[in-house]
């Protein structure tokens, strides 16, 4: 999050403008994981693999400064300047999909054909409007020349119940999504604070396509409007073919991992460490995904790193292929919602939703430790997961002979014939039949 430390009125643009640094707020983990962040939310082994995708929901309407870009450069991958960044431009909702009352978006995936869905995760994250030592509602440093943010009507504290929709195919229907973990900054923190919300919609993706791009739509997510707020959105989905195809390299198995909660990453506090273990890799191809919001194009110093059983950490680039930039308003699989004119990749200025792989991971390593830090972006951390290619073994026992008998004396032989298959992705090693 950035300052401008000029007082204007909306809608008129001025020269001189002098960027301050950011103000460091004492970060929080709010909760992170199960079990005091050392065990994940979930894990399972499927015959398949991981998708994600994600939006967000606001568009900008205009600059409050001269000289840092306009709405377009504001959405671009490239566009502006060092203070083109979402705390200079008013943020509203945009409403792009039938169905939706307030906001919305879509992104798209695709769930390989045959699979279906073992799990699905939406998760979502906006402002709460609240700045620590203000009276007023805004979602960044309050200054006269952004003026204050607007609420959406009722409580000032709808995030905590409102349900967020969602919409699974193009025909598909709007349906509403209960938030089954709702978390918060502390309000001692010095800044801005955000919440941010989760909910298995696993349901919501029974006979969805597969084999073919899938749209899925979000939104209605509580959110203020105005200077520097951010909303957006997040699906993470597991797909199994419940065996092993010979023919189709989509249903090898994996071992995935999924950790969730909520994190407020500042260069004012130590990294966050998620430890992956509980797996022994068979190959090569673990990935990894990751999901933040209020990431900021034109601020650097954020950075996600991965090492393999403890070694050295070698740094993950973002989905623009950068480095030390690990947030920067890109959502996988989004689908562009305004600055229609620009052609390139969507900053959607709210949230970043990417997977990578990590080639260091080799075949029988046994955990992996991704960290997250950051010496001058702040962000929000809501999920990471992990997908490590895992042994699929199949044991078979079948009776040598022709006489199908229920019982033995203790002087009769029978003999079997044990058949041990590997359904995995490598080479199975030391391995020992009793």
């Amino acid at each position: 999050m950035r300052a401008i430390a000029t007082a204007v009125t909306f809608g008129l643009l001025v020269t001189g403008i002098t960027v301050i640094p950011n103000v460091p707020a004492e970060a929080a983990v709010v909760q992170w994981g199960t079990n005091a962040g050392t065990s994940p939310n979930y894990q399972t082994t499927v015959n398949g693999d991981f998708v994600m995708a994600g939006n967000g929901v606001l568009e900008c309407l205009g600059a409050y400064f001269n000289g840092i870009g306009n709405c377009t450069d504001l959405h671009s991958a490239s566009g502006g300047n060092s203070s083109t960044a979402n705390d200079n431009f008013y943020l509203q909702n945009s409403n792009t999909v039938s169905g939706f009352t307030t906001n919305s978006s879509s992104a798209n995936i695709t769930i390989p054909a045959g699979a279906s869905v073992n799990k699905a995760f939406l998760s979502w994250s906006a402002n709460t409007g609240t700045y620590t030592g203000s009276g007023q509602d805004t979602c960044t440093v309050p200054n006269s020349g952004r003026g204050t943010a607007t609420l959406p009507a009722g409580s000032a504290t709808g995030y905590r119940t409102q349900p967020a929709k969602i919409k699974v195919g193009a025909a598909g229907a709007v349906t509403s999504v209960a938030p089954a973990s709702v978390l918060e900054d502390p309000t001692g923190t010095t800044s801005a604070l955000y919440y941010s919300a989760s909910a298995d919609v696993t349901s919501a993706f029974a006979g969805a396509a597969t084999g073919t791009p899938l749209t899925v739509s979000a939104g209605d997510i509580w959110t203020p409007q105005g200077a520097g707020c951010y909303a957006g959105w997040s699906l993470t989905v597991v797909y199994d073919y419940g065996i092993y195809i010979p023919s189709n390299l989509d249903s090898a198995p994996h071992r995935i991992i999924f950790y969730e909660g909520h994190v407020r990453m500042t260069a004012a506090e130590a990294p966050l460490t998620v430890a992956f273990n509980g797996f022994s890799a068979v190959a090569a191809g673990t990935r990894a995904g990751y999901t933040l919001f209020e990431g900021d194009r034109v601020i650097q110093g954020d950075k996600a790193e991965y090492s393999r059983g403890g070694g050295n950490f070698s740094q993950i680039s973002n989905s623009a292929g950068n480095t030390n930039n690990i947030g920067i308003g890109r959502g996988e699989g989004s689908v562009r919602y305004t600055a229609f004119t620009d052609t390139g990749p969507f900053t959607n200025q709210s949230v970043d939703v990417a997977t990578t792989d990590l080639p260091n991971v080799q075949a029988g390593d046994s955990s992996v430790n991704l960290r997250m830090s950051t010496s001058g972006d702040s962000y929000l951390l809501r999920n990471v997961i992990l997908s490590v290619p895992s042994a699929g073994i199949n044991i078979s026992k079948t009776f040598n002979g022709t006489l199908d008998q229920q019982s033995r004396t203790a002087t009769e032989v029978a003999t079997f014939t044990v058949t041990v298959t590997n359904s995995g992705v490598g080479t199975l090693q030391k391995h020992h039949y009793c």
